[in-house]
């Protein structure tokens, strides 16, 4: 029976430990061409209490910055906060307001909503790649075939060459199912 009290006492402060996660973005590491980002994970030890205070960004950092580290770590729940402040802002970025309105849209499932503030994104800009590629890639998936074709061929002239075998798969795709469904889009 001691030994058994003994053993819970040696191990319980491993057992209730708190660590955290922190995604470090190495600017070194980024990629350009592809646009996509590199994470390093760290896991620090948890020195502090459970109950402290710890801020989610420095003060420092914007609320550009916020929104765009909140898609990126696909924190939808603060995206949701920061856009319906960052709206009121005077001084706020039309396109990074549809942009991640959209971002947001899409993470809830809301294809009409996100394609909508994708379409409002790429009629006040566009030259984006990415965020036609991504209306794209959610008019393919709500089965909007001929839309998703549309903007998947205007892509093809467009997009850089990492870009094109995935446009390809995707139209090859569509017109797999297609070919088993009759046409009612007359």
């Amino acid at each position: 029976m001691n030994k058994k009290l003994l053993l819970l006492l040696l191990f319980s402060p491993l057992v209730k430990a708190e660590t955290i996660v922190e995604f470090d973005q190495d600017q070194k590491e980024f990629n350009h061409d592809r646009q996509a980002v590199e994470f390093e994970q760290k896991i620090v030890k948890n020195t502090q209490k459970s109950t402290a205070y710890l801020p989610d960004e420095q003060v420092t950092e914007s609320v550009e910055q916020q929104i765009n580290q909140a898609i990126l770590t696909q924190n939808w729940e603060k995206l949701e906060i920061l856009l319906t402040a960052y709206s009121m802002q005077q001084q706020a970025d039309p396109l990074l307001l549809d942009y991640a309105s959209a971002a947001l849209a899409y993470a809830k499932k809301d294809h009409r909503s996100a394609i909508f503030y994708y379409q409002q994104l790429l009629k006040k800009q566009p030259s984006f790649i990415y965020p036609r590629f991504d209306l794209a890639l959610i008019l393919k998936e709500d089965f909007r075939y001929r839309e998703a074709q549309k903007e998947f061929e205007q892509l093809k002239t467009t997009a850089p060459h990492n870009l094109h075998a995935t446009i390809n798969n995707a139209l090859e795709q569509m017109a797999e199912e297609e070919q088993w469904k009759p046409d009612f889009y007359l």
